[in-house]
């Protein structure tokens, strides 16, 4: 076993011997033919900027297993692994996000032509959708995507669709419970992203903070993150608490510097949903931002799951830090393949079955799946402080573990998809993390 491999995912009891057949593009058990997997990822300007770091994580788990890079950039490709003795090749190919016409004639043709058994991806949140639309019309295929989408498991889920990433409602997890808990905060206004991608991140922390007896003053949806001027000037001056703010710490950064004229104490009135690493937190701390709380899915105090998996990117890929929700989408799907010795009959039946009995050490933290094949994993929630050095720092200042999709029922198959007016603010039993949050003021 190679020295970078990360600690291997432990299953349920599951007893399982299987031969080799895709539904309708495989051999039996006894073939030679490899067994293909297609990363699929964004291409396109502008939304591209990502994609080596992306590529870098879904082919971490390759190199892992023998696979070599084929030139110095992760689009290069890797040559094939090697698991229980089967040949595993890695397709990468290529779509336009937002184009879900040529997104489903991409799937269409990794299917039809290339024969593949596997598909990872596509990242994008409102992608997801048209990758289950495609699933459930192709069962003999076993799809892994890490869409922010909820409906895309929680409604009409596809048996064999899978999502080893927490979606955009749940990456907020820990954020409501602190809010009221911790700031007291009873009346809330949010600012979220105006687009698919936005919308789930706010209504986490609706479902939350309401289930505790919460109240959303407002929500507001500014156009674009670059002017938070007019937004400011919308708050209430009374009855508001504090805001919310679902992005990342250079929008933050901007809002804040808006926000302090009207709020000195900005650690006490605004929490932010910043799903970044630490180190690239690191890179955006300002002393204006010292008591600021965000929520991550990312552990701020390193784990020897989260070291490992740095070390092996920093080995492999040098300066190139690989994304961890392909690594988390990738490594799961090899693992269970390793654990049916490569073998995909019937209708990938059996392979499906132990993908979703999965327990993944992931970097990120401990993830299983649900009986929708949907992420539980932890988020940490963080406050801006200074360290001995008097240098800008993130502590770690809870675990919120077993963030499942439903926030213990404030979410279900039959609830409409997020939106900018949805969900509605409602008090009922709040999600059973809310007693992993600190609860002193």
């Amino acid at each position: 076993m190679p020295a970078d491999v990360l600690p291997r995912v432990g299953f349920v009891a599951l007893a399982v011997t299987v031969g080799l057949l895709a539904a309708g593009c495989g051999g039996g058990s006894g073939s030679n033919r490899p067994i293909k997997i297609a990363f699929v990822t964004d291409c396109a300007p502008p939304f591209d900027s990502n994609r080596q770091p992306t590529l870098a994580g879904a082919e971490l788990p390759f190199l892992q297993r023998g696979a070599r890079l084929r030139g110095p950039e992760p689009s290069n490709g890797v040559t094939a692994a090697t698991v229980e003795g089967k040949r595993v090749q890695l397709l990468l190919r290529c779509e336009a996000y937002g184009d879900f016409t040529s997104l489903l004639g991409k799937l269409n043709q990794l299917v039809e032509n290339e024969r593949v058994d596997i598909v990872v991806g596509p990242t994008n949140t409102p992608e997801g959708l048209v990758v289950k639309q495609f699933a459930q019309k192709h069962r003999g295929i076993t799809f892994s995507t890490t869409t922010g989408e909820q409906s895309t498991t929680l409604t009409d889920p596809a048996p064999n669709l899978f999502g080893f990433t927490l979606d955009g409602a749940q990456a907020s997890a820990g954020l409501g419970a602190y809010a009221f808990h911790n700031l007291g905060w009873r009346n809330a206004l949010t600012v979220g992203e105006n687009d698919p991608a936005g919308w789930p991140e706010v209504a986490g922390f609706v479902a939350e903070f309401c289930s505790l007896g919460g109240n959303i003053v407002a929500r507001r949806w500014p156009p674009t993150f670059d002017e938070f001027g007019p937004v400011v000037k919308r708050i209430p001056n009374r009855g508001v608490d504090g805001v919310v703010l679902p992005s990342d710490l250079q929008s933050a950064q901007r809002f804040m510097a808006a926000l302090e004229r009207r709020y000195p104490r900005l650690g006490h009135r605004l929490l932010v949903n910043a799903d970044l690493s630490s180190d690239a937190f690191t890179g955006h701390l300002t002393n204006r931002m010292i008591g600021l709380v965000g929520v991550s899915t990312w552990p701020w105090t390193p784990t020897p799951e989260s070291r490992a998996f740095t070390a092996a990117s920093k080995r492999h890929f040098g300066g190139t830090k690989a994304d961890f929700y392909s690594y988390d989408e990738m490594e799961p799907v090899l693992e269970a393949l390793a654990h049916v010795h490569g073998n995909l009959s019937e209708g990938e039946g059996q392979f499906q079955t132990a993908l979703a009995r999965l327990h993944f050490r992931a970097p990120n933290g401990p993830t299983s799946l649900d009986a929708r094949h949907q992420a539980i994993a932890p988020t940490y929630l963080g406050r801006v402080d200074r360290n001995a050095q008097g240098k800008l720092v993130v502590r770690q200042i809870a675990v919120i573990p077993n963030v499942e999709q439903t926030f213990g029922g404030y979410f279900r198959p039959t609830t409409p998809p997020p939106s900018t007016t949805r969900p509605g603010c409602r008090r009922r039993n709040p999600p059973p993390w809310v007693s992993s949050v600190p609860a002193t003021r």
